[in-house]
């Protein structure tokens, strides 16, 4: 796998969605307890499109749906903060995410597309040599080993991304314009999403914590009026995909 960027996350994600209105007045009751993310330049948001892998059959997505799923879920797939090209110069991250009861544990890696692939598809079979980069590759390649996967669904979106201002560990994104793509032949060098699994004028808000929420956010949220709600990216494009909403 390529040298570069190893990032691991275990933590909280708690989710809400909101209007517009709502995400503005959130973040002016935030005020300056909050720095905007480096990679929303100039203030905008950027993109992330990222194509899930699931089995043929959509094992994972359909057991995201079942009663007892907030106690445990996996998702494995391949994201890129940009379009990514042809070729040894596209890099992008493959990673697995698990949430148990509540808390999220991720695991990634920053490699080259091709070198992604191939992890997923099963055709590249990294050895362990002690490194933490090399023991995620293996990791992810042993999942794909026991339950090989296909790409199932694309998911694009921007987002707007901030940091508390003392403390990295706390985190807050607002994503919107999420499009999916879901069945049928998904390749991440194909923009091929065309339908919008979440209504104009809403965002997804998610605050992400390593413990607790901080006091000032909870305020912020009854202030503005904003309650606990939940949203799956992949999970809605596959119900829209089984509703035939899915435009190809």
């Amino acid at each position: 796998m390529a040298d570069g960027i190893l990032t691991t996350f275990s933590r909280h994600e708690i989710k809400y969605i909101v209007t517009d209105e709502q995400a503005d007045a959130f973040l002016k009751a935030l005020g300056d307890r909050v720095v905007i993310d480096r990679y929303c330049v100039g203030g905008k948001r950027y993109r992330i499109n990222t194509v899930y892998y699931d089995t043929p059959t959509f094992l994972y997505a359909r057991r995201s749906k079942q009663p007892d799923s907030k106690k445990y879920k996996e998702k494995i797939r391949i994201r890129s903060y940009d379009l990514p090209k042809q070729g040894e110069d596209s890099t992008v991250f493959p990673e697995f995410k698990k949430k148990v009861n509540g808390y999220c544990f991720k695991r990634r890696i920053y490699a080259p597309l091709n070198e992604a692939r191939a992890l997923f598809s099963g055709e590249m079979k990294p050895e362990r040599d002690g490194s933490a980069e090399k023991q995620i590759a293996y990791e992810l390649s042993q999942f794909v080993r026991l339950t090989p996967v296909v790409p199932a669904a694309y998911v694009k979106y921007k987002r707007m991304a901030f940091f508390d201002a003392y403390d990295s560990d706390i985190r807050f994104t607002l994503d919107n314009e999420i499009f999916a793509d879901c069945g049928g032949d998904i390749d991440i060098l194909r923009d091929t999403c065309r339908t919008r699994i979440l209504p104009e004028g809403l965002n997804v808000l998610e605050i992400k914590v390593l413990y607790s929420m901080p006091y000032y956010a909870a305020e912020a949220l009854a202030k503005c009026g904003i309650y606990r709600g939940h949203f799956s990216k992949y999970t809605q494009a596959y119900k829209m995909y089984t509703e035939g909403k899915i435009i190809k």
